[in-house]
């Protein structure tokens, strides 16, 4: 079976993706051309985030220009890179073990470690001081110093 989704997050810096996932223990191949999935899709899954209602081919699942893979587990999330130089991020949830590992069908870690990268990033960038606090159930608290 093939359940190819679409995250509902817009990667526009490898760097921050890879620094997330590095905290999460996954790996970003940068250049990776293919991703594992089911391998063959049999037109078995059609909800809103679907990767064929967000622009992304079905005869182009398993494609990709990057991939994340997540340690002990056979499938993967495949990057694709769109016209506006962002990345989709797409994986076969049917694997159980990686929808498990990831945090469920939205991909909730990564798209938390993805978005505290990409903002003390950016505020560094500008010339802020930033701290995480860690906080109750997973949510992550960014201090950012200095004058706004």
């Amino acid at each position: 079976m093939s359940h190819v989704a679409c995250v509902d997050i817009e990667i526009t810096d490898l760097d921050a993706l890879e620094l997330a996932c590095e905290r999460l223990g996954w790996k970003l191949t940068r250049g990776a051309k293919t991703y594992e999935w089911y391998g063959q899709w049999v037109n078995d899954y059609s909800e809103e985030d679907a990767a064929y209602k967000h622009g992304i081919k079905t005869e182009d699942y398993g494609k990709c220009d990057h991939k994340i893979t997540v340690p002990g587990v056979k499938y993967e999330i495949g990057l694709t890179e769109q016209e506006d130089g962002s990345y989709k991020a797409v994986f076969d949830f049917y694997s159980h073990e990686l929808t498990e590992a990831v945090g469920g069908k939205s991909c909730p870690k990564l798209k938390q470690l993805y978005g505290v990268e990409k903002t003390k990033k950016e505020c560094i960038k500008k010339g802020y001081k930033v701290t995480e606090k860690k906080l109750k159930d997973d949510k992550i608290q960014l201090v950012i110093n200095g004058s706004f």
